[in-house]
């Protein structure tokens, strides 16, 4: 879970601006989400997850996609936009935070995106067990993370390897963008491509 520092310093950044890291008025942001979700793909998924909704964005393009989304994230602000953003019975929205939050179910998408470099190492290896544990026998998980400076305990690399490295029988494709690097992880033997 990210340390009270952390928390409270996402808890300031949603208090002081609408959308802290312009998902909606940035063009790199836009062409990351569209780029996230080119990696997940058609679908259809029958149950997804995405740890670290933020306010949305990408929220709203899963329910194109999947006939249900649990959305988490840590921070109430983050969550009531999100749930503003995207209304109906699609999604389920759940304020907690990750590795001890994470939500009981079975999922054939996992979505990460710019969360794991919020947390310790051990927290993201836990991350990974969860993942083990909670994916379906085809089940696909994207990862996206930022290769700048987070000022955190590990860096968005760091993070992203430690994923790979708890899910050892998963095929890897790893995308180096602008600014940030795409993992697409998928069982080993799902037949997806």
């Amino acid at each position: 879970m990210p340390n009270e520092e952390t928390l409270a310093h996402l808890t300031a950044l949603y208090a002081a601006e609408r959308d802290p890291w312009r998902h909606d008025s940035s063009l790199y942001e836009r062409a990351k989400h569209r780029r996230t979700l080119a990696a997940i793909g058609r679908g259809p998924y029958r149950s997804a997850a995405e740890i670290g909704c933020g306010t949305g964005p990408l929220t709203a393009g899963l329910v194109d996609v999947c006939e249900r989304v649990v959305a988490l994230d840590c921070v109430p602000a983050a969550i009531d936009r999100a749930r503003a953003r995207v209304p109906g019975e699609t999604v389920r929205f759940v304020e907690a935070a990750a590795p001890q939050g994470l939500p009981d179910g079975c999922f054939d998408l996992i979505v990460l995106s710019e969360v794991l470099y919020f947390l310790t190492a051990d927290e993201v290896e836990a991350v990974a067990r969860w993942v083990e544990n909670a994916a379906l026998p085809a089940c696909r998980v994207v990862s996206v993370n930022w290769t700048g400076p987070t000022g955190h305990a590990i860096s968005g690399v760091e993070a992203a390897d430690l994923l790979c490295c708890g899910l050892p029988h998963w095929r890897l494709r790893r995308e180096r963008n602008e600014g940030y690097i795409l993992d697409v992880l998928d069982r080993a033997g799902s037949g997806q491509a």
